[in-house]
């Protein structure tokens, strides 16, 4: 079997199924997930099941077959990444973040994945299969219906703010920050340019902010009436608009790539790390606008 862990925000949690989705398609075996991590995680919780996957979730047996790499003592860790070849791994830890291992499918069919995955790459071979599991099976209220219904009636664009721990977390902003209001003013412009009549849609963890800072000369719309819990509402709303603003975020990202509007434009952030050496442009598809 293939065993991913699952942790983090939704977007996070989408990533990481995608990889263990195309790994186990590949070997043909089943997928389990591995949730065990939001039994602390009181912040952000579990939301793969609001979508129609296609895998259960591993028993602490089936999870404690497998050694975690990141128990390991560094020099150890070091060690099996350079010398123990990929098809005898029975643990595998993402090396690099955004980018793409090509070796991943050398993994044995056997394996336990530890890691972000946050690249098109580990999913692209099994697209169909993703697009039709993160489609929701939790029904929608009615006003998230009727917003649907809006949406979907104009030439609608998401706006992505994404404030949270990236403004209030003193170990996450210097890693992320916080796009600025001139990457926004940017986007709009990018996307009025070839869009006609716009309607924005905004999405933030920081809803009070968004309306006291975001000034655009076009209709806007604040979706401010699903919190946490229904973050899976929010981010099909935002596949259900035709273009896309996303922010330095996997939440956007996947509410732009889930979108199947034939037209579609989006626009991403060119600087998603502050530190731009170790800046994650492999995130960002090359049909997508990089500002």
């Amino acid at each position: 079997m293939i065993i991913v862990q699952v942790n983090s925000g939704l977007g996070n949690q989408l990533f990481q199924y995608a990889a263990g989705r195309r790994l186990a398609d590949l070997k043909k075996v089943p997928l389990k997930l591995d949730t065990q991590s939001f039994s602390t995680d009181l912040k952000r919780p579990y939301q793969l099941h609001h979508f129609n996957i296609a895998a259960e979730i591993a028993t602490p047996a089936e999870i404690a077959r497998f050694p975690k790499p990141y128990l390991w003592k560094r020099l150890w860790r070091g060690l099996y990444r350079r010398l123990m070849p990929y098809f005898l791994r029975r643990c595998y830890k993402e090396a690099k973040m955004y980018q793409y291992d090509p070796r991943f499918v050398d993994l044995p069919k056997d394996v336990y994945l530890y890691g972000f995955f946050q690249n098109e790459d580990y999913l692209k071979a099994s697209e169909a299969a993703v697009r039709r599991e993160f489609t929701l099976v939790t029904p929608l209220d009615d006003a998230n219906r009727a917003m649907a219904d809006q949406i979907r009636s104009v030439a609608s664009v998401s706006i992505h703010i994404r404030r949270g721990d990236y403004a209030h977390d003193p170990d996450v902003r210097p890693v992320f920050g916080l796009m600025s209001l001139d990457y926004y003013a940017s986007a709009v412009k990018n996307i009025s340019e070839r869009v006609a009549l716009p309607h924005f849609f905004v999405f933030s963890d920081d809803q009070e902010w968004a309306k006291a800072n975001l000034r655009l000369d076009f209709p806007m719309t604040f979706i401010d009436f699903n919190g946490t819990e229904q973050a899976y509402a929010d981010l099909y709303l935002m596949s259900q608009c035709k273009h896309h603003i996303i922010a330095n975020s996997s939440f956007s990202w996947w509410g732009a790539w889930l979108c199947t509007s034939a037209e579609q434009m989006v626009c991403a952030p060119h600087q998603w790390l502050t530190n731009s050496k170790k800046n994650a442009h492999q995130i960002i598809p090359d049909r997508w606008l990089q500002i």
